[in-house]
């Protein structure tokens, strides 16, 4: 891989600031219980030594990491609906002279399918094959190769799990005694490299640029290390991420706010602005208008700082909250939920169950006003969100994807994701008919669970 000079000064920055790195030994399956794998990861905390004497070249520390690079290729078919039909080929006299631009004698819109090849970046974090990746590298995929820089061997991977809030994805090729450890400059086709300090430890995951033309302008983000190991040990441990959850709606608390609500100009935190029915926080007492400036003893700076604290906690964690109302302080134990997420059937359904397993697989949620900025949804469209489908499942085949919005099925219209999850249960057909909205148009797809793997 060709280094640049941009590379060496990503290096050099995370040199003056020190960082914690990690280094991964290798994944074991806990045989006598069928349990998934576990990983075994040794972290070297210890800083850098600050005698450490800056060079024009850092060729050492990338010859050190660069052999455990690879390259993420990734193919996947793509459905693309044809744009609305204009009134003129609905006429049959246009259709006589000038002919259907769709193929067909009826001038019917029909959805093309084609492959669509991708190249990401991952980090080989186990000797044994274990992958960190982006999941927006490999999110859709149908075939998924590695190829390492060094020797440009190539290896068939598997998905072990993706988390898209984190954009985090493990990969799983079959090898051993494989290098670990890398540093990728972030440029288009390098997401999922890594970001390592001057002695090779990772400490982050690059996964976005900021740039106006597509190119790289020297602003770059990058996962920490330490998200990174959290979510990749649930995904390999669990197959699944597991996120606590308080159930309220919060906002920043600006200095406007923070006079309407009797809290000092000195005091940040986050203000509840609502509260699900019977969520954690709820329950626990906490209120509308309350000012939330503690968790577990430690500062709320922000809306985004509370996310991404009570993200890190697990559902059943018992966390104290200290909140300010009318301007005095309160604190209560808040025993965490689950992060809501339904499932159109359920996964313990054994062959020969009466219960239907239509859209197997397939996990949705109601759409939100962040669902339709990250995927585009107009507001006109109704529906449930698909948050995740399982590749393997019938859905995933006929071309289900996470970002589309079903619509209807078994032509039984859907508005929300409580309407999707109790019309699956009434579907007696293994054949399945699903309208769905998927990048700017409606489409409608079979599901065969008689074809499921």
């Amino acid at each position: 891989m060709k280094i640049t000079l941009k590379k060496s000064l990503i290096i050099a920055l995370l040199v003056a600031c020190g960082a914690i790195g990690w280094i991964a030994a290798s994944g074991r399956f806990d045989r006598s219980e069928n349990r998934r794998p576990t990983v075994s990861i040794a972290v070297n905390d210890s800083p850098l030594e600050r005698q450490t004497k800056f060079t024009s070249s850092f060729s050492p520390v990338v010859k050190k990491v660069a052999p455990s690079v690879v390259n993420v290729f990734t193919t996947k078919t793509v459905r693309n609906p044809m744009p609305e039909i204009t009134p003129f080929f609905d006429d049959p006299f246009f259709r006589r002279f000038f002919g259907s631009p769709f193929g067909d004698n009826e001038g019917r819109r029909q959805p093309r399918t084609f492959k669509e090849r991708s190249l990401g970046s991952g980090v080989i974090v186990t000797k044994d094959g274990y992958i960190l990746t982006n999941n927006h590298v490999v999110d859709g995929a149908d075939e998924i190769k590695v190829a390492r820089d060094k020797d440009k061997k190539q290896f068939t991977a598997k998905v072990v799990g993706r988390d898209p809030r984190t954009d985090i994805a493990v990969l799983k090729i079959d090898a051993k005694d494989l290098p670990f450890i890398t540093d990728a400059a972030i440029n288009p086709g390098n997401s999922g490299g890594a970001l390592v300090d001057a002695e090779g430890r990772l400490i982050g995951l690059n996964t976005a640029i900021l740039s106006r033309s597509g190119g790289n302008q020297g602003v770059g983000f990058a996962i920490p290390s330490n998200l990174a190991r959290s979510v990749m040990d649930q995904l390999i441990e669990k197959g699944r991420i597991e996120r606590g959850f308080l159930g309220v709606g919060i906002k920043d608390l600006t200095p406007e706010l923070a006079r309407q609500f009797n809290v000092p100009d000195t005091t940040s935190g986050a203000l509840v602005t609502q509260l699900e029915d019977r969520s954690a926080a709820a329950e626990a007492g906490v209120q509308s208008g309350d000012v939330i400036i503690e968790l577990n003893g430690t500062p709320v700076k922000d809306r985004r700082n509370l996310q991404l604290m009570v993200g890190r906690l697990s559902p059943g964690d018992k966390v104290s909250l200290k909140v300010l109302r009318d301007g005095k302080e309160k604190t209560f134990t808040v025993a965490l939920k689950e992060m809501p997420e339904q499932k159109l059937v359920s996964a313990n359904n054994e062959p020969g169950d009466n219960e239907s397993d239509a859209l197997n697989g397939v996990a949705v949620g109601d759409i939100d006003s962040a669902a339709r900025s990250q995927f585009n949804i107009p507001d006109r469209v109704k529906g449930a969100l698909i948050t995740e489908v399982d590749p393997d499942s019938a859905s995933y085949e006929a071309g289900l994807r996470p970002g589309d919005v079903i619509q209807e099925i078994d032509h039984k219209r859907v508005t929300n994701a409580a309407e999707a999850v109790e019309v699956s249960k009434h579907v007696k057909t293994k054949q399945v008919l699903v309208r769905f909205w998927s990048r700017g148009g409606s489409d409608y797809v079979v599901v065969d669970e008689g074809k499921s793997k």
